[in-house]
This record gives structure tokens, C-alpha cells and sequence, in this order.
């Protein structure tokens, strides 16, 4: 095995455990995510240590603006890994030919995401060009793949504006950038300008930039790790409005995309209730699918399996759950007091 193979496999599994803390007690869809990395985008990374660290960091960003945002979703990492892929033209030309050929490199792809479930593929490339990233088509789960641009995965939240895109968002209505016909009418990104003039004060949301401010190369940038939502406040100002609401939008496609690639479970449980003082273990040497469970206080739970997807489930406070492949502990609170 590869030393750059190695890496990729040790730190995705290090990144598990440190996500699993951002899971709250809602009920979460979960988005299976591969990321794969050409060798060009991983030498101008710094190598294939400062290359995961940065991927690891990003999905926690993308988990972070949706707990800010009061989005019911959570972006688990189920793959990285190398991918040998020509770097020539444009973004375009590349993500189309991801999307359309059946050359050996483009079938691995499609072979891994299938292996690994993975609702959602990010192809990170060394290719500058005037775009950050690219996605393909909204609704269509063949098409859930991103492009991007190894220099913007980090401030400038193209991994997540991309996912916004395949989830139904749109840019701001100032931006003249990507719009989906098909989402809903309000599911667009809000962009707040101080009443001062101040542009340090003012900010915009993940999908809210401008033609002006669409970089995070530029000094008065502000993007804020939000997606609009009219019920969230930034610095006492709400992140959105009735127009302006990518929150909602996501929180209603999200379990559409969420089933892109549900077909790989071996064991489903679905409609569970464990009810307090209760101790259940859920065991497979495979893949184990999770939906709409309820863990009540006072019970001790373990759902054990080489892959996990969790939907529509609701760890209550004062219970003790443990989710994984070794019994990773992703929550526990303190028994409810008498």
C-alpha cells in the first residue's frame, strides 16, 4: 500500500471521530460524501497530511454553518482517496467529462462511490480558472458530483456553495450566477449591507455573494459561515428574509439527496423506539441503515457496522449512544436527575 494511500486512509478514519461531536440531538439526515484528490492538487496542498487536514476541515465548516443555520443534516465522510485525472481545458470540459465518460478513470469513480455509498462525490483539482468550483445538475442523483479548485476549498466555502447548488440553492439575485428553476422561489442567498457603508459590518451568506464580492482574495469580503434563513441572527441582524431562505430549501431536499445511495444497506431499521433503561446492540459485519429511530433518556444503545447511514433520528438528552465500526462513542449525556 502507498504511503499517500495510507495517509488518506488513517486520517479519514482520525476525521470520523473528531466529526461525530458535532451531531446534536435533532433529527439529522446524513449526507454520505467521497472526496477524492488529483496528485497536482495534492503536491500545491503541501502534500497528502496538510491535503486531509484541509478536506477534514471543510466538512466540519460545512457541519458548523449547518448547526448555525438550524439545518436537520450532517456531511460524513465516507471515502478520500487518490484519482488519477487529466487536468487539461477548462473546469468545465473536466467536470463534463466526469459526468459523461466511461474511461478507466471515470469508472473507478462511479465503481467507489457505489462501494462506499457516497450520496455526494467532491473532485478536488489543480485547475485555476475563473469559476472555484462546479456541480452538476439539481434532482439528479447520476449528476451529484463537484468540482473544485484545490485553492478554495477552505475560506471560500466552494464545497459547500456547490453542494448548495445540487441541494436547490441559489446566489443572491445580484449575483449573476447559478439559479435553480426547479427549487423553490425563496432559496436564495442573502448578501447584508451595513446601513453605514461599512463593508466590514455588512456580510453575506455561503450562496449570497456578489459579482463584486466573490472571492475571499478581496479585503472587505465577509462571508459568514450561514445560509439564509430569516429566523437566525448574525450579530442581531437576521441572515435572510421571506426571499431569502436557503435553510428551508435545504432542510426539504436534503432527505431526497440523503437516499441517493441508500440501496447499499444489508440491514435497515427503520421506525424504532428504544425507551428508557433499555440496553440494545445492533451488530453487522456489512452496511447498516438507520431511519427514523427515537433513543429515549436513560437507555444505552450501539449500532455496529462497517458503513452506517443515519436518517430522521433522534438521540434525546440523558441518553448514551454509540455509532461506528468500533464502537465510537458520538454522544452521551448525563442521566436525567430524579
Amino acid at each position: 500500500m502507498s504511503r499517500i494511500r495510507l495517509l488518506f486512509i488513517t486520517l479519514f478514519l482520525l476525521s470520523e471521530l473528531g466529526q461525530a461531536k458535532a451531531i446534536d440531538t435533532l433529527h439529522i439526515d446524513t449526507l454520505n460524501m467521497m472526496i477524492v484528490v488529483t496528485p497536482a492538487a495534492i503536491d500545491s496542498m503541501g502534500g497528502p497530511q496538510n491535503t486531509l487536514v484541509k478536506i477534514v476541515t471543510a466538512v466540519r465548516n460545512i457541519n458548523q454553518s449547518f448547526i448555525n443555520s438550524n439545518i436537520h443534516g450532517y456531511v460524513n465522510i465516507v471515502h478520500t482517496d487518490l484519482v488519477q485525472l487529466m487536468e487539461t481545458g477548462c473546469m468545465y470540459d473536466m467536470l463534463n467529462h466526469v459526468l459523461t465518460n466511461t474511461t478507466p478513470d471515470v469508472e473507478k469513480l462511479n465503481e467507489d462511490r457505489t462501494n462506499f455509498s457516497a450520496d455526494i462525490v467532491v473532485v478536488i483539482v489543480n485547475m485555476p480558472d475563473r469559476d472555484c468550483g462546479l456541480s452538476g445538475d439539481f434532482n439528479n442523483p447520476q449528476q451529484s458530483f463537484i468540482l473544485v479548485h484545490y485553492d478554495c476549498i477552505m475560506e471560500n466555502y466552494s464545497i459547500a456553495r456547490q453542494l448548495g447548488y445540487l441541494l436547490g440553492c441559489g446566489n443572491n439575485q445580484k449575483q449573476s450566477g447559478r439559479f435553480n428553476p426547479d427549487s423553490a422561489s425563496t432559496a436564495y442567498g442573502y448578501f447584508y449591507e451595513d446601513e453605514t457603508g461599512d463593508n466590514q459590518l455588512g456580510f453575506t451568506t455561503i450562496m449570497g455573494y456578489t459579482d463584486e464580492l466573490k472571492s475571499s482574495q478581496y479585503g472587505d469580503f465577509n462571508m459568514i459561515p450561514y445560509w439564509s434563513n430569516p429566523d437566525i441572527n448574525y450579530r442581531g441582524n437576521p441572515v435572510g428574509d421571506e426571499w431569502h431562505n436557503n435553510a428551508k430549501q435545504i432542510n426539504n431536499f436534503l432527505p431526497t439527496v440523503t437516499t441517493y445511495r441508500t440501496e447499499f444497506a444489508n440491514l435497515s431499521l427503520q421506525n424504532t423506539l428504544f425507551i428508557p433503561y433499555t440496553f440494545s446492540t445492533i451488530s453487522v459485519d456489512d452496511n447498516l441503515y438507520l431511519q427514523d429511530l427515537t433513543v429515549q433518556a436513560e437507555s444505552l444503545s450501539s449500532f455496529i457496522g462497517s458503513n452506517i447511514r443515519v436518517k430522521r433520528t433522534r438521540i434525546e438528552p440523558g441518553a448514551d449512544v454509540y455509532i461506528g465500526c468500533d464502537k465510537k462513542r458520538i454522544k452521551q449525556t448525563p442521566p436525567t436527575p430524579e
